[in-house]
């Protein structure tokens, strides 16, 4: 195998409720084609949210968010994709023309730090965050998705989170506290705005002076604006703080792309161009609202 590499993921562990009970009460034949619809169905949801699948394991499936390259939104993508998988299970039960209630998912989701280890054969993913994860998805209902403490502080800003309590967990030597998804939040919040408090943005008067002398010109027609900076330096405090006086001043539409590394500029290209084919909007007509794009 290749050399080991340390890597904070966050995990997916997926499962079908009940499956040696379907298993002994269906056709081999049609418990096969059961397994492999959700297989297919599972694959595509967390590869369309940018994850990977690791392993299949019986009816059960691990996916990564991070294992190749990281990224702050790991978390939020990882959930995101926990919650489609749980929604469209349902959604394909219906399609095989089953009985409610013959085909559920439990998922549970964890974020922290593992030893990736790749070769020829492959890769694998080692490390108590994946044990976790499989604990949390055990100890979920059928159709909910439970989130590991790191994983609910990783999407506070995304998501409304209920505390679900205290779960002891096989194997672990105290109870983990799981979370679970209330709803999604209309707008990202972050620090302090998390708890209804804003403070005054300070030390980018500079960056604030360049974008506002955009908003005073009337024959300005940009509706786009990228900001590239390393990491945690403040792009979406900045661009929060531009687009509320984009909007006062009159310019509901702009967008703002942010960007972590200046040498991978087009990465953030590619995310304007995906969320003007979302919203089909035109560069000199970019439509009603604002968004921003990360």
């Amino acid at each position: 195998m290749g050399a080991a590499q340390r890597r904070v993921v966050s995990v997916v562990f997926a499962d079908l409720v009940d499956f040696t009970a379907l298993s002994e009460r269906l056709d081999a034949e049609d418990v096969a084609h059961i397994q492999d619809s959700w297989f297919a169905l599972a694959g595509d949801v967390i590869t369309a949210a940018g994850g990977e699948v690791e392993k299949f394991i019986g009816d059960a499936v691990m996916a990564i968010f991070g294992a190749g390259q990281a990224d702050d939104s790991d978390p939020v993508r990882a959930v995101r994709a926990a919650l489609a998988v749980a929604g469209d299970t349902l959604r394909l039960e219906r399609s095989l023309g089953l009985e409610p209630g013959t085909v559920r998912a439990r998922l549970g989701v964890n974020t922290g730090e593992v030893v990736v280890t790749r070769g020829p054969a492959g890769w694998r993913v080692t490390g108590d965050v994946v044990n976790t994860a499989a604990r949390l998805q055990a100890a979920a209902r059928p159709g909910q998705v439970l989130l590991g403490p790191e994983t609910a502080f990783g999407v506070a800003h995304a998501f409304v989170l209920e505390e679900h309590g205290d779960i002891p967990l096989k194997g672990k030597a105290q109870p983990v506290t799981a979370w679970r998804v209330a709803s999604e939040r209309s707008e990202l919040r972050r620090g302090l705005s998390l708890h209804g408090l804003r403070a005054p943005l300070l030390g980018r008067e500079h960056e604030l002076a360049a974008l506002d002398d955009l908003l005073r010109d009337p024959a300005d027609r940009t509706t786009t604006v990228v900001l590239l900076a390393p990491p945690g330096v403040g792009k979406s405090r900045l661009a929060e703080e531009f687009a509320g006086r984009a909007h006062s001043a009159g310019h509901p539409t702009w967008r703002v792309a942010l960007g972590d590394e200046p040498d991978r500029g087009y990465a953030v290209v590619a995310t304007m161009l995906r969320a003007a084919g979302r919203t089909l909007w035109g560069v000199g007509d970019p439509g009603p609202g604002a968004a921003a794009a990360r």
